[in-house]
């Protein structure tokens, strides 16, 4: 039996501050505080349980509907993956992978990105 403990982000949400624009396709267990959601708006959301243990907005990954591939994924993200507590992975639609790497602040940076080849191999 579950039971609704807490929502992240809002319903109909139209401020990118507060969590997703759009579907959220992917998520994952960093650690006992952190989970990391990936969605149909291209980005990834890193979410931290504070002392209280209240799930908060910690970092967006990459840009709404972003058109810059440095910057994040141009296309939905359809897997969030944990390498280890600091390292995560996520997958797009877009045909990247992107490495994103947490720093001593506590916040996820790209890292490395891969592109799958133009015939899918």
């Amino acid at each position: 039996v579950w039971q609704l403990q807490q929502r992240l982000g809002a319903v109909d949400n139209y401020d990118p501050a507060v969590g997703h624009k759009n579907w959220i396709n992917a998520v994952a267990v960093v650690d006992a505080h952190t989970i990391v959601t990936g969605s149909r708006d291209c980005t990834a959301i890193v979410w931290h349980k504070d002392a209280e243990g209240v799930w908060q907005f910690q970092q967006r990954l990459g840009a709404v509907r972003n058109q810059n591939p440095s910057a994040g994924h141009t296309a939905p993200i359809f897997a969030v993956a944990v390498v280890d507590g600091d390292t995560i992975v996520t997958g797009s639609d877009d045909r990247t992978a992107i490495v994103w790497r947490r720093d001593i602040e506590g916040y996820f940076a790209p890292q490395l990105q891969a592109q799958a080849a133009a015939d899918g191999v």
